[in-house]
């Protein structure tokens, strides 16, 4: 996968294609979650609409990674992701059909205090499709130790 090509606070347009991850913003994010990250995973189900907010996590998310459960070979599979250093309301999306990621508005419209939320862009789309089962982990950090 080429991770050079999306236009983000995570992957700059500017950096050459096959140059991966923006190191420094990679460090930056490992050097802010030291010794206080929490992680959690669960499943959530679209309900299709323009805001479904996922609860429960326990914690702020610092990034969030969401993917369809019901992977098939050959469909047009899903994967997304949402950073707070992102700056924005983009959420980095891959399918299988595209060769490289992309930057979608909406998606994951925030991180939460208690989780985050998703939308359908009012066209029952990823990541919050009706009746379509994902998976997600987030990370964050401890607000005290």
């Amino acid at each position: 996968m080429n991770f050079g090509m999306v236009d983000s606070g995570l992957f700059p347009a500017s950096q050459a294609e096959g140059e991966g991850l923006n190191p420094d913003t990679v460090s930056k994010i490992l050097n802010d979650m030291t010794g206080l990250c929490m992680i959690k995973t669960g499943t959530y189900t679209g309900d299709g609409s323009l805001s479904l907010a996922i609860t429960g996590v326990g914690f702020r998310p610092k990034f969030v990674l969401i993917w369809r459960n019901n992977l098939v070979s050959g469909s047009n599979n899903f994967v997304c992701f949402k950073s707070d250093y992102d700056g924005g309301n983009s959420t980095i999306i891959f399918r299988q059909a595209w060769t490289n990621w992309k930057t979608q508005d909406g998606g994951v419209l925030s991180l939460d205090t208690d989780g985050f939320s998703v939308s359908d862009n009012a066209s029952d789309s990823d990541p919050n499709v009706n009746t379509v089962t994902y998976g997600y982990v987030c990370f964050g950090w401890r607000t005290s130790t």
